[in-house]
């Protein structure tokens, strides 16, 4: 089914970059969005604020941005059991495309369960543009991924600690 109404989570100063391009896009796809949102933090309040306020046709939502954007909007979609679609503007970690959320909670990050993304959109002239610590510290993510498999595995060999062959 084609989505034809979104909601546009952005990360902080992330609408003047890109915002522009985002809904010339959507204009000529026919999406319109029913609601926008800047976000700047990640507060679990303020996230089931911007939840259940979003407006009820909403069919889809895009996290454009960082890690707290693109956190907000998965938790948001994953509430609603809708589409969510993974728009980062940096690679530092693999948030961008995992189940799993990371908000604050009475100034204390929490993982929490959320959904895969529909989709990831990665724009490589935007990610080329974003600090070089960040891409750094995606490559050290990655690398982190590979040799943690094998930790994984060691784990249990040694104590039979469940191993998840999905996230595998």
């Amino acid at each position: 089914a084609h989505i034809k109404k979104c909601a546009i989570i952005y990360g902080e100063g992330i609408r003047n970059l890109v915002g522009e391009s985002v809904e010339t896009s959507l204009m000529a796809t026919e999406i319109s969005p029913l609601a926008t949102y800047d976000i700047s933090s990640n507060e679990l309040n303020q996230t089931i604020t911007h939840t259940f306020a979003l407006p009820g046709q909403t069919e889809a939502i895009l996290g454009i941005g960082g890690g707290k954007a693109i956190d907000v909007a998965k938790y948001m979609a994953f509430i609603h059991q809708i589409p969510y679609f993974s728009i980062p503007t940096s690679i530092a970690n693999d948030s961008i495309a995992s189940p799993q959320v990371s908000l604050s909670v009475d100034g204390r990050r929490r993982t929490l369960k959320a959904a895969m993304p529909h989709a990831v959109i990665v724009d490589t002239q935007i990610i080329a543009k974003s600090p070089a610590y960040l891409t750094l510290s995606g490559i050290g993510d990655i690398m982190a991924k590979y040799t943690a498999l094998h930790d994984w595995q060691l784990a249990y060999n040694k104590n039979q600690t469940p191993n998840n062959d999905f996230a595998v």
